[in-house]
């Protein structure tokens, strides 16, 4: 009878522990299939190191862009130490043109290049100078625009571009800025326009820089008649290192200039949402094929001063 009862007590613990394992065999297929999961760490561990090699090459460009800025600041007293000489060899070719005429059309293609250089440098120069001494004041955006068309001309005209400029209003006032970074702005767009417009090989080509006056906005519209932005794209060409091939070598042909880094509008808008604005690619104005739309604060009246208008 005891020897009964042992056996009968043996089968109740067999399967009261058989019970256990599978409940805790279940409970830990339960946890391996909520908690940690090998296959997604490993996706994750990707997804960070891809963002972080792109985070060093973006960092890496703009080190180098720091460094050019830094030496086109530092050269371009020499530059045009440089060119008041040429100007001066120039003015001496005149003078004997009238003696051989090969010398005459040798000094009108001199004149005309050392024309544009004069009018970079000098451009160049004063928003550097700006830049270095962090100048900070209020701008009617106006005269910045007008600034920068007229610095643009030697080059405009060279290409056959048309620049346009519309404004609605008189006084279109910004807050306290560094010029730098609206010329900054402008060069950025500017390029980029100017490659597009090469690119697209037409006849119409054509820039416009619109600006109307809001209640607390500028809204700025810089149009082109290049080869367009495809709609699906106007939200990647701000991301940085975006582009559609590679930048062009040292004096490399015309056609090599139509191509960027892809840093150009990331650094715009990085530059845009630093002063408290918002740019997009929009639908643009008929007769144009891209417009870049930009919003920036105006200045109230009463943070002008008194001698402003």
């Amino acid at each position: 009878m005891e020897e009964a009862q042992k056996q009968n007590d043996l089968q109740v613990d067999s399967k009261s522990q058989q019970d256990s394992f599978d409940s805790n065999s279940s409970s830990s297929t339960d946890s391996g299939s909520s908690g940690f999961n090998a296959s997604d760490f490993i996706d994750d561990v990707e997804n960070v190191t891809e963002t972080l090699v792109e985070l060093i090459d973006e960092q890496l460009m703009y080190r180098v862009l720091a460094s050019t800025g830094l030496a086109i600041s530092e050269f371009t007293h020499e530059i045009q130490m440089c060119l008041t000489n040429l100007n001066l060899n120039s003015q001496e070719l005149v003078s004997l043109a009238d003696l051989e005429p090969r010398i005459a059309l040798t000094s009108a293609k001199l004149e005309e290049n050392l024309g544009l250089l004069n009018a970079y440098t000098d451009f160049f120069d004063g928003t550097m100078r700006s830049n270095s001494n962090r100048e900070k004041d209020y701008y009617d955006m106006r005269k910045i625009v007008k600034k920068f068309v007229s610095a643009m001309e030697p080059t405009t005209k060279r290409r056959g571009y048309e620049f346009l400029t519309h404004f609605d209003a008189w006084g279109i006032w910004t807050k306290k800025i560094n010029i730098s970074e609206v010329m900054s702005i402008f060069i950025n767009l500017y390029t980029n326009a100017c490659k597009a417009i090469e690119r697209a090989g037409s006849i119409n080509r054509k820039l416009l820089i619109s600006i109307s006056k809001g209640t607390s906005y500028m809204t700025i519209r810089f149009e082109d008649t290049g080869d367009g932005i495809p709609k699906d794209k106007w939200a990647e060409v701000f991301a940085p290192l975006y582009t559609t091939s590679i930048p062009a070598k040292a004096f490399s042909t015309e056609n090599d200039y139509k191509r960027g880094m892809g840093l150009g509008l990331s650094i715009t808008e990085e530059i845009i949402t630093e002063l408290k604005g918002e740019i997009a690619v929009t639908e643009p104005s008929e007769g144009y094929n891209t417009c870049l739309k930009i919003l920036l604060p105006l200045a109230d009246k009463s943070e002008l001063p008194e001698d402003a208008y």
